[in-house]
């Protein structure tokens, strides 16, 4: 039975979901990885920002770039 529609239907989506959610619980970092977050976020306080003045409000800016069109519908 045919819809018109492209690409993965429900249950392929909902299979897909289904076995990324069943080995995000066999995939973790190993000791190295803890031990390496520990040693850097060790003297890490919430408190503490990067500016000068307290008082003076943190800009934040970031970017995002296209890397590759996959499909266009039109």
């Amino acid at each position: 039975m045919k819809t018109g529609r492209k690409g993965p239907g429900v249950t392929e989506s909902i299979k897909v979901f289904t076995v990324n959610v069943n080995w995000a619980g066999l995939v973790s970092g190993g000791s190295h990885e803890k031990r390496l977050l520990n040693n850097l976020l060790d003297s890490y306080n919430v408190l503490e920002r990067p500016v000068g003045n307290e008082s003076d409000p943190l800009v934040l800016s970031f970017g995002l770039t296209l890397m590759q069109i996959i499909d266009v519908g039109l």
